[in-house]
């Protein structure tokens, strides 16, 4: 999940020469975090500012102007790859019908998380790299976004019931237990292997989600 932190210190430039010039940064980096991801020991050593200047073809003082460190560029990637993921797995379920079992929504939004992150040219490795850069506190807002409105939306479809006093307490009880134990299935290439750890994470969430489930509709 994308960092809460305010890790990206430098404004977004208005103009439009400037915003250009970001883009062509974040543009050259992500194309440097591809080749990397796709190497035969992916790691981000090589994915340094003074590479990124030379990828992008200006002086790596330009790269300064926009960001303040390569960490701050590396998010922004995190950040865009992450929304790239939240999308697919919007779609997918704007396509179900209202007050469907829970269990068999959060199965299906887990395993289209890893199906889209899997397929991520770059998500994986920028995971890898977010995960190491704090705590799952530091990178678990208390407002909700982003998983959480997800998180919000399965359960609107189905036929649960939470309290107000205990509603933020749950997702984000949620949010953070699947950002974290997706990981896991996110990094198994192995087909069968990541669908086992997807209905154990569907048991253990719709198990929870369970306490609360009503016959109300």
């Amino acid at each position: 999940m994308p960092s809460s932190k305010a890790s990206i210190i430098k404004k977004a430039p208005k103009q439009k020469r400037s915003k250009a010039r970001r883009e062509e940064i974040l543009k050259a980096a992500n194309n440097l975090v591809t080749f990397a991801a796709s190497s035969a020991f992916p790691n981000l050593d090589t994915v340094t500012t003074t590479i990124i200047a030379q990828e992008a073809n200006i002086p790596v003082g330009s790269v300064y102007q926009y960001f303040t460190d390569r960490n701050d560029i590396l998010l922004a990637l995190y950040t865009h790859a992450y929304d790239d993921i939240e999308k697919s797995v919007s779609t997918a379920l704007e396509a179900l019908k209202p007050c469907e079992d829970f269990k068999t929504i959060i199965h299906i939004l887990l395993t289209k998380f890893w199906e889209t992150a899997n397929t991520h040219a770059s998500f994986k490795l920028l995971t890898r790299w977010s995960n190491s850069q704090g705590s799952v506190r530091d990178k678990t807002p208390d407002e909700v976004g982003g998983l959480g409105t997800i998180i919000e939306r399965t359960l609107a479809l189905s036929s649960v019931e939470i309290g107000n006093d205990r509603y933020n307490a749950v997702v984000k009880t949620v949010t953070v237990a699947i950002s974290v134990l997706v990981d896991q299935a996110i990094e198994e290439n192995n087909k069968t292997k990541a669908k086992q750890l997807i209905d154990e994470l569907t048991i253990l969430i719709s198990s929870y989600i369970g306490y609360y489930k009503t016959t109300e509709r």
